[in-house]
């Protein structure tokens, strides 16, 4: 049996668990940081903990965008996947205008592509 239960009503985990801490004194953005010690930088937080999560074009000095990529190519229904080690990526110069290039680190696959894999729903070819 499936229970669904609904979450929103409850207060948000980090507000939970700062509940217990003083707040006097203390900025939004105290509650929100990640480091808890923004007492000693109060202007913005720039320690490593906090600072993780932000990108900044000037901090990149140069791309090293690679000139092919791995690659699992699928070309028919139950047919054995293929990995490709040499798929090319798409250069910067080749990009279109409004196109832009985005870094993947990590990619999953969910349960519906191995539907369509299977052959589960049909495809349009």
């Amino acid at each position: 049996m499936l229970r669904i239960v609904s979450r929103f009503n409850q207060p948000a985990r980090r507000m939970a668990q700062t509940s217990g801490k003083s707040l006097a004194g203390t900025s939004s953005h105290n509650i929100q940081c990640r480091c808890g010690n923004c007492v000693q930088h109060p202007m913005g937080c720039t320690c490593p903990r906090c600072q993780s999560r932000s990108f900044s074009v000037k901090s990149q000095s140069k791309y090293d965008i690679p000139k092919t990529q791995t690659a699992v190519i699928f070309e028919k229904n139950n047919a054995p996947l293929q990995v490709r080690k040499d798929w090319p990526v798409t250069q910067q110069k080749d990009l279109k205008p409004g196109e832009v290039l985005v870094r993947l680190a990590y990619s999953g696959v969910c349960h519906t592509d191995l539907h369509v894999w299977l052959g589960d729903w049909p495809l349009d070819n």
